[in-house]
C-alpha cells in the first residue's frame, strides 16, 4: 500500500524551518547592530575622552595669562577668590567648558583645570583634571627679544649692561661705561631672523632660531667683555641657533580710566597731567608729566616732546595706535622699572630720539633709535634697529623675579 504524505505536515515543516532561519538571522543582526552600538559608544567615548584633554589645557593658558597680566589684580576678568589665596574661574567654549583653580601662596603657583565634554546625544559629562606647577622667571631676562631681526647701522653702536641694584656694576644706580658688563644678551625667535652687527659690538650672547645668521663687520663682536675689548668676531659658544622663545602680545589689564587733564608744574604747563591712578586718552601729545603712580591706556599714537617722571612715580603706558615717539625724557628716579611702555598688537612704529630710560615690551612693532640716543631698559619688539653712535645698555636688575609684570613658566605636569 502506497503511503500518503500529508501537504499540511509538509508547509509546517517548511514554515518551522523558515522561522528557525529568520530567528538566527535576527538573533545574528541584534548582535551585530549591538557590537557596532557599543563600538560606536566607545570610539565617540574615547574622542570625547580625548577632547577633554584641550579643554583642560585652555584653563591652564587662561589661568598662566592671568597670572602674567593681573598679577597685582587677581579678582579682575572673572575671577573669584575661593580661598586663602586662592582663585577660581569657568569658561564655556563650544559644548564644553572647564574649571580651574589658581593656588598663589604656593612656590611655584599651582594650577588645576579640569576639562568637561558631553557625551553626544547625552548630558553626561566626560572629565579630565591636569595639575601643572609654574614658577614665576624675569619678565626681562634678555637685554633684547626680538621676533625678525636685530640690526646696528654705524660705527660705535654698542649694546652692553649693567645693573641699577648693584654698586658695583652702577653708579648712584646710573651707568657707568668703566662698570659696563656683558650680561646683554640678544634673541632673535624668526627662523628667517637674523642679527646683522655691522661693525657694532654684543656683550653679551647671541640667539637665533635655526635657520637664523649672526654676522659681524670686521670691527664687530659678540661675547664677553674681555673679547669684545680686544678681538672682533664672534667668541666660541657665545652665539647658538636653538633659541625658542615665545612673545605673546601685549594686552590692556583694565578697561575705563578717566582722561587726564592739563596742568602748571614747576612752572612748566603740561597738555597731560598723571597724577596716580588709571587714565585713558585718544592720543598723547606735547608735554607729559607723572607724578605719582600711573597707568594710562593710549588708544590711538604717541607723538610727545617732552616725558617727565617725578623722583617718586612710576608710570605703565598702554600704546593701542599705530606709532609712539617717546620723545624727550626725564626718568626723575633713574630706573628702567620705573617707565614700562607696552605696545598693542596695533602698535606697529617706535621711535626714541634721546636717551630714554625703561622697558619696552611691543611684540609688534618696528623699535628704532636714532643715531646718539642711548636707551637703559630692556626691549621686546618685531625688529630693532641701532642707527650711527647710538647704545643699548642693559639694566640687569630686570632679570630678577618682580612680582608686577612677571612671567611663568610650567616646571611640572601630571594628570589627576
Amino acid at each position: 500500500m502506497k503511503p500518503r504524505i500529508n501537504p499540511l505536515s509538509e508547509q509546517g515543516n517548511i514554515l518551522l524551518v523558515s522561522l528557525c532561519t529568520m530567528m538566527i538571522i535576527g538573533i545574528a543582526l541584534l548582535t551585530y547592530l549591538t557590537l557596532a552600538k557599543n563600538q560606536n559608544q566607545l570610539v565617540m567615548r574615547s574622542q570625547t575622552w580625548n577632547a577633554c584633554l584641550p579643554m583642560a589645557e585652555a584653563g591652564i593658558d587662561e589661568a598662566l595669562n592671568h597670572l602674567v597680566w593681573n598679577a597685582t589684580n587677581m579678582t579682575a576678568s572673572g575671577w573669584t577668590k575661593s580661598g586663602t589665596n586662592s582663585y577660581y574661574r569657568t569658561n564655556a567654549l563650544g559644548d564644553g567648558y572647564y574649571a580651574v583653580t589658581i593656588s598663589t601662596n604656593l612656590t611655584p603657583a599651582s594650577i588645576i583645570a579640569t576639562g568637561y565634554i558631553p557625551m553626544p546625544g547625552s548630558t553626561t559629562f566626560v572629565a579630565r583634571k591636569i595639575k601643572v606647577e609654574a614658577a614665576m622667571i624675569p619678565p626681562y631676562s634678555f637685554a633684547m627679544r626680538v621676533k625678525n631681526s636685530v640690526s646696528m647701522n654705524g660705527n660705535g653702536c654698542v649694546i652692553d649692561s649693567y645693573d641699577s641694584s648693584d654698586p658695583t656694576k652702577s653708579t648712584g644706580g646710573l651707568y657707568d661705561a668703566a662698570k659696563a658688563g656683558d650680561e646683554a644678551d640678544v634673541s632673535c625667535i624668526s627662523q628667517s631672523g637674523n642679527v646683522n652687527l655691522g661693525n657694532g659690538n654684543i656683550w653679551g650672547h647671541a640667539f637665533v632660531a635655526p635657520g637664523g645668521k649672526v654676522t659681524t663687520g670686521p670691527n664687530g663682536a659678540v661675547g664677553s667683555k674681555t673679547w669684545n675689548q680686544t678681538k672682533s668676531g664672534v667668541q666660541p659658544g657665545w652665539s647658538k641657533s636653538d633659541a625658542n622663545l615665545s612673545i605673546p602680545d601685549a594686552k590692556v589689564p583694565f578697561t575705563g580710566g578717566v582722561p587726564p587733564l592739563p596742568g602748571l608744574v614747576g612752572g612748566v604747563i603740561y597738555t597731560a597731567v598723571l597724577d596716580g591712578g588709571i587714565f585713558q586718552m585718544a592720543t598723547m601729545t606735547g608735554k607729559v608729566i607723572v607724578t605719582d603712580d600711573s597707568l594710562v591706556y593710549v588708544t590711538g599714537s604717541i607723538d610727545v616732546t617732552k616725558f617727565v617722571i617725578q623722583t617718586n612715580a612710576t608710570v605703565r603706558i598702554y600704546c593701542g595706535g599705530p606709532s609712539a615717539d617717546l620723545g624727550t625724557q626725564v626718568n626723575g628716579p633713574k630706573l628702567a622699572s620705573a617707565c614700562m611702555f607696552f605696545g598693542l598688537p596695533t602698535c606697529t612704529s617706535i621711535d626714541i630720539s634721546s636717551d630714554w630710560i625703561g622697558t619696552v615690551y611691543a611684540p609688534s612693532a618696528d623699535f628704532g633709535a636714532a643715531g646718539g640716543a642711548d636707551f637703559y631698559g630692556s626691549c621686546t619688539a618685531k625688529s630693532l634697529t641701532l642707527k650711527g653712535h647710538s647704545a643699548y645698555h642693559f639694566d640687569a636688575a630686570l632679570k630678577k623675579p618682580q612680582t608686577t609684570d612677571p612671567g611663568f613658566v610650567i616646571t611640572s605636569w601630571i594628570e589627576l
